[in-house]
């Protein structure tokens, strides 16, 4: 049951995110026109404030999806719990209209690994060459998708309480994902740095 919690407290923390995500989207279009007094300057000048926001925040959004289908797909599985063969199985059957509509944009993982979390390369080629052809990538691209999306894994998350109801009585709502991290916050001054490191790049170029 231990590891079977500790991915349900996975899935919930990134479906919660997601559900934040769909907040920012709705407050972000309630006040478009507000938002979009404020000015990007110099090559981002002609860029709506609040395209911006929608635009990086569905990004992202994108690969916390992407997380909670792999966690779910590969943890909440029978092989990983066969104590609880009948239960999963069970919850596989219920959640299958709302993973199979996920999984019909079968392009979420690649979008992800290609475009967003990697380094613009489709095996060994760059999407940069001069001879890669356009790929349509069937990924969520619009809002009503990308809410559609937050709205999926909701029912997901409903269904995983309803089966599991002691999962979420021993879920503990303080526990943070920032609490199992920790950070360092070194004081820097970036302008001392930057001059430092275009000394050293000067210094190598006169050497070289």
């Amino acid at each position: 049951m231990q590891r079977l919690l500790e991915s349900y407290k996975t899935l919930l923390h990134l479906g919660t995110q997601m559900i934040f995500f769909n907040e920012v989207y709705k407050t972000y279009r309630d006040n478009e026109d507000y938002l979009n007094k404020v000015k990007f300057e110099n090559h981002y000048a002609k860029l709506p404030f609040a395209k911006a926001i929608s635009g990086s925040l569905q990004n992202y959004s994108h690969i916390i999806a992407c997380s909670f289908i792999d966690e779910y797909n590969k943890e909440f599985t029978v092989s990983k719990h066969p104590d609880f063969s009948k239960r999963l199985k069970r919850l596989k059957q219920i959640t299958k209209p709302a993973l199979k509509r996920l999984n019909s944009w079968s392009d979420f993982k690649n979008y992800r690994n290609y475009i967003l979390a990697h380094n613009y390369r489709i095996g060994d080629k760059s999407i940069f060459a001069d001879d890669f052809k356009p790929i349509i990538f069937n990924v969520p691209h619009t809002n009503a998708e990308t809410i559609l999306v937050v709205e999926l894994i909701k029912i997901i998350t409903t269904c995983i309480n309803l089966e599991f109801p002691e999962l979420l009585e021993e879920f503990d709502w303080n526990d943070n994902v920032l609490l199992k991290m920790k950070f360092n916050y070194p004081a820097i001054n970036v302008e001392n740095e930057i001059v430092n490191i275009w000394n050293q790049i000067n210094l190598i170029k006169h050497n070289y």
